[in-house]
């Protein structure tokens, strides 16, 4: 489960500053990659009961992924791409 901000519009649309009532998926799709391969996306949108504009992205850890403690994590909405650095831990499966 990941969090975050910017991931763009909502359907249906959230409005800002407003608590979000329910699941809501981003309309631009999300991609997520775990030591560089592509992790299954279970839900991508809004983090319900929270302030519009935090997203919620629950991914599966592909895998084949090495074990390890500092595994590069990277969420792609669009044309954009989270800021560079962010690792999770990686235990044997």
């Amino acid at each position: 489960m990941l969090f975050l901000s910017g991931g763009g519009v909502t359907r249906p649309e959230s409005v800002d500053g407003h608590l979000t009532a329910g699941a809501t998926e981003l309309k631009s799709p999300a991609v997520v990659k775990i030591g560089g391969l592509a992790a299954d996306i279970l839900y991508a949108g809004a983090a319900p009961g929270t302030v519009a504009g935090l997203y919620q992205v629950n991914a599966t850890v592909p895998k084949s992924v090495t074990s390890g403690l500092r595994i590069p994590v990277e969420v792609y909405g669009g044309e954009y791409v989270s800021q560079p650095n962010v690792t999770i831990a990686v235990t044997d499966k």
